[in-house]
């Protein structure tokens, strides 16, 4: 694996970040049900979650800092 796949990742993970992918696009409590259909929300849900797991994998296995840090996000796990 090379440090091109850390920036990479990087930069889907910056990408997924602006598309808001890391947000909770359930059930709102103030806006009530949410305007995505169930299959959009599982592929944004399945997409954070694929960075997320590549963000970890590229970051251990090349002795680099993670990007994505728990705190940042709230999309439940598919």
């Amino acid at each position: 694996m090379s440090t091109r796949s850390w920036l990479y990742s990087g930069m889907a993970i910056r990408k997924a970040y602006d598309l808001g992918l890391h947000r909770d696009v359930g059930i709102s409590k103030h806006n009530g049900p949410s305007v995505l259909s169930r299959t959009e929300s599982e592929v944004r849900l399945r997409a954070w979650w694929g960075c997320y797991i590549m963000d970890i994998m590229v970051s251990a296995t090349l002795g680099r800092p993670t990007t994505i840090h728990d705190f940042t996000f709230d999309a439940p796990f598919p």
